[in-house]
């Protein structure tokens, strides 16, 4: 009379398998796994719709090609910071060697010539300030060595902290030559003719380098020096910077200051060699901005091609 009903048949189901509870470690999430996780995949759901599978076709290379420029620029800019890093470090180093240099020497110098009577290398500021001069090829002749082996250490000296001076000064003079790029791109970027941006930045150039490196050092050094005009200052500032270094003139000789192998002249030596140095990074910059307008180099605005932006340029 009743018809059997027919079996039911219901969705294959897993039961999944029981963990043991306890605190679940983090898996690290990237961005290709989290558009592949959203993905549906249709040999692994069964019963899946046949469009939704097309549209997970046409989706996922357009999710891939907006992520992968991301990416890239991530990476760009990690290595771009990376690069500056590097940079900065190696100048850093140049310079510590550099200073560690000058007081190595000096207790070299100063071992091997400070036991003669009646000479000014007994004291250790006046042998750094030796070290100094030659390194920067200055050579003012108040401090000369006497013995052999003051004459040999000297050379070998010379040999090694010479070529390290000139490194550390193409790097100095390679960075301020970015920066002024950078300021001249922004004040002179309107100025289509290159030989006239030349002209105008090398001009400001030269004419801040010579007031902060010649004028008021000149004024500096006529109040401290004794028997000092304005010119005697202005004139032992030049043959300074451009290392003539005749020794007519040579600052720190008095008892203006204070006598030798006091407090203030060894701090006194030790600002004239820090001008030294800082003053010798003018011309090297004048040298690179010269040598990027002749030569065409890339790495600042002079060089540039069309196009290429400033933000490229590493400081």
């Amino acid at each position: 009379m009743f018809e059997p009903l027919p079996s039911l048949q219901l969705w294959p189901y897993k039961i999944p398998r029981s963990r043991p509870q306890g605190p679940s470690k983090p898996r690290p999430v990237s961005l290709e796994s989290s558009l592949v996780s959203v993905s549906p995949r249709g040999s692994e759901s069964r019963g899946a719709d046949s469009t939704l599978t097309r549209l997970d076709s046409r989706l996922w290379p357009s999710l891939k090609a907006v992520a992968a420029p991301q990416q890239l620029l991530l990476s760009e800019n990690g290595r771009q910071k990376g690069t500056k890093m590097n940079t900065h470090l190696k100048l850093a180093l140049l310079v510590a060697s550099l200073f560690l240099s000058f007081f190595v020497g000096a207790a070299i110098f100063q071992s091997i010539e400070g036991n003669l009577e009646y000479s000014r290398s007994s004291s250790f500021f006046d042998c750094y300030y030796y070290c100094v001069t030659v390194t920067t090829t200055v050579g003012y002749g108040h401090v000369t060595p006497t013995t052999t082996g003051g004459k040999f250490f000297t050379l070998f000296y010379a040999l090694v902290t010479i070529p390290l001076l000139v490194i550390t000064l193409a790097d100095i003079g390679r960075k301020l030559a970015n920066l002024i790029g950078l300021a001249e791109a922004k004040v002179l970027g309107r100025v289509k003719n290159r030989h006239l941006r030349f002209t105008m930045i090398v001009t400001v150039t030269l004419l801040s380098g010579v007031v902060v490196f010649l004028l008021i050092p000149g004024a500096i050094f006529t109040a401290l020096e004794e028997y000092w005009t304005f010119m005697d200052g202005f004139y032992y500032a030049f043959v300074t910077l451009s290392t003539v270094g005749f020794g007519d003139l040579v600052a720190g000789m008095t008892m203006v200051v204070g006598p030798p192998g006091s407090a203030t002249s060894n701090v006194y030596i030790v600002a004239l060699s820090m001008y030294t140095l800082l003053g010798l990074t003018w011309p090297a910059t004048l040298w690179v901005l010269a040598a990027d307008y002749l030569y065409g180099s890339k790495d600042t605005e002079q060089g540039q091609e069309p196009g290429q932006k400033t933000e490229d340029v590493a400081i």
